[in-house]
């Protein structure tokens, strides 16, 4: 059987754009996003690939189900952060009446870094989002890499492995912890770490997952349950609705289907009106290692 491996690039995306937040040439942000998409295929030996990333118009099916899905991922204004520090040294002048000359000019100079600091800041938010739409635009161009409209990178992932798992040998190249839910071969593409989950293990994965929460994602979990406690709540053999509702009484829906990765498009249906492009393509080639050199 052929070597497909299915990647989920969004995290390329910001590690690209963030590595090139000062570079002037696009072309040179192109290059690294080709490149690192070409050293997975490398470094996977892959024969067969497909690669997904979310559009920048991204509609995510989850935040219908639970509207507090990744509702934390909040940016917070630089203009408040102005007032904050502003309003740290008047209670510093109001505690202390008796301040320096020498004092206060360190609070001026404090002031004044924290300015240029914010210009910095802005200066990179901008280029990131210029950085944004050339990067989209070459992972739009690669062969095999697909835009997502509704579900998420590491759903087409799942989708992809359910579907040929029995036709190609399969690796699943990522930096997401979701994805470790899925059994079989993973490649960190970062740390070009290769790794295999087992049935039970990746089953046990997300069933933890399930019971802690995820912070990162607004997921709430149990009070007081993490990864340790809920090891003693679920195992892979367990009832996770059982567990689940001996531990809390939480919308164990939302936290379920938020955490739990699509197997096949069907259940997409099933979870509300949604639609997603098509994204069932395969790109194969004949491995050649020199190709990469």
């Amino acid at each position: 059987m052929k070597r497909l491996t299915i990647a989920d690039l969004d995290s390329i995306i910001y590690i690209v754009a963030y590595n090139h937040v000062h570079t002037k040439n696009p072309q040179k942000v192109i290059d690294d996003v080709t490149n690192y998409i070409d050293k997975i295929i490398e470094d996977t030996s892959a024969e067969a690939f497909v690669g997904y990333y979310q559009k920048e118009k991204h509609r995510n099916y989850r935040k219908k189900i639970f509207s507090g899905y990744k509702a934390n991922r909040k940016v917070v204004p630089e203009d408040k952060w102005d007032k904050t520090i502003s309003d740290i040294l008047i209670k510093i002048r109001t505690v202390e009446p008796k301040l320096t000359a020498a004092t206060a000019d360190i609070g001026l100079q404090f002031m004044d870094l924290v300015q240029k600091y914010l210009k910095v800041k802005e200066e990179y938010k901008n280029n990131e989002k210029d950085w944004l739409k050339e990067i989209h635009t070459t992972l739009e161009s690669y062969p095999g890499v697909i835009g997502l409209t509704t579900i998420e990178s590491d759903d087409a992932a799942s989708i992809m492995w359910h579907k040929y798992k029995d036709k190609y040998v399969t690796t699943i190249s990522h930096i997401d912890k979701d994805l470790d839910c899925i059994p079989g071969q993973h490649q960190n593409y970062k740390d070009n770490l290769h790794y295999s989950m087992s049935t039970e293990a990746a089953e046990l994965a997300f069933r933890i997952q399930v019971l802690q929460g995820d912070a990162g994602d607004g997921l709430p979990g149990i009070d007081g349950v993490g990864k340790v406690a809920a090891k003693k709540f679920v195992t892979a053999n367990d009832s996770l609705t059982a567990a689940y509702g001996k531990a809390a009484t939480r919308n164990y829906y939302g936290d379920y289907h938020c955490i739990r990765l699509l197997k096949d498009i069907e259940e997409l249906e099933k979870l509300g009106k949604f639609k997603e492009v098509d994204f069932d393509q395969i790109d194969e080639f004949d491995y050649d290692n020199d190709e990469f050199d």
